[in-house]
């Protein structure tokens, strides 16, 4: 919670480390933290909001990054399980291009992760006697 309250006053903003990185939007960050808050939902809009604030200052890395947190999250809420897969899809083909092997592997489990919330939810439930 205090991370969160410290952190809030900069959502505007980019997470930079000196001129080697910029890790992309805040909201990210904050995301990150309501989700460990148990606040779902304001993860969820923190999230959407980075994934927009990356692609709108043209850091796609950074985008696809906080589009696996995305994916993750809907996973764990059993939401949207087809836009979880989506949003896998980009950072997939950005890991594929670049053949960063790990990333790759870590990406394909994310989307392995998905395919199997998808067919738990599209199972019958288990008649108990």
């Amino acid at each position: 919670q205090v991370l969160y309250e410290l952190l809030e006053p900069f959502r505007e903003r980019n997470v930079q480390v000196t001129q080697a990185a910029c890790w992309g939007s805040v909201e990210r960050f904050l995301g990150l933290l309501a989700a460990v808050r148990g606040h779902l939902d304001e993860a969820q809009a923190h999230l959407e909001s980075a994934i927009a604030k990356n692609e709108a200052c043209a850091n796609p890395a950074a985008a696809w990054l906080v589009q696996r947190d995305l994916a993750k999250l809907l996973v764990v809420r059993h939401g949207d399980l087809d836009r979880a897969a989506e949003l896998l899809r980009e950072p997939l083909r950005a890991a594929e291009a670049t053949n960063t092997r790990s990333l790759i592997e870590r990406i394909r489990a994310e989307a392995e992760a998905v395919e199997r919330e998808r067919a738990a939810s599209s199972s019958p439930p288990i008649a108990h006697a």
